[in-house]
């Protein structure tokens, strides 16, 4: 049981990485915020109020 948590653990931080990668890739190739959300969207099923949060919180934007 300890091995299967470990597991879910390991593959949710994979996730999230993998996550992040991609939202600091499409942020330094200056894609507009509305088409990274809609990547997240699409790649992880992500509902589209999260992904906006997300890339909210992920994405520096000038001021």
């Amino acid at each position: 049981m300890k091995f299967e948590l470990d597991l879910m653990d390991a593959r949710r931080e994979e996730r999230e990485e993998s996550k992040q990668k991609l939202v600091k890739f499409l942020a330094s190739q200056k894609t507009a915020p509305s088409e990274i959300v809609a990547a997240l969207v699409n790649v992880y099923q992500m509902p589209e109020k999260t992904a906006r949060e997300y890339v909210a919180e992920h994405v520096k934007t000038p001021k």
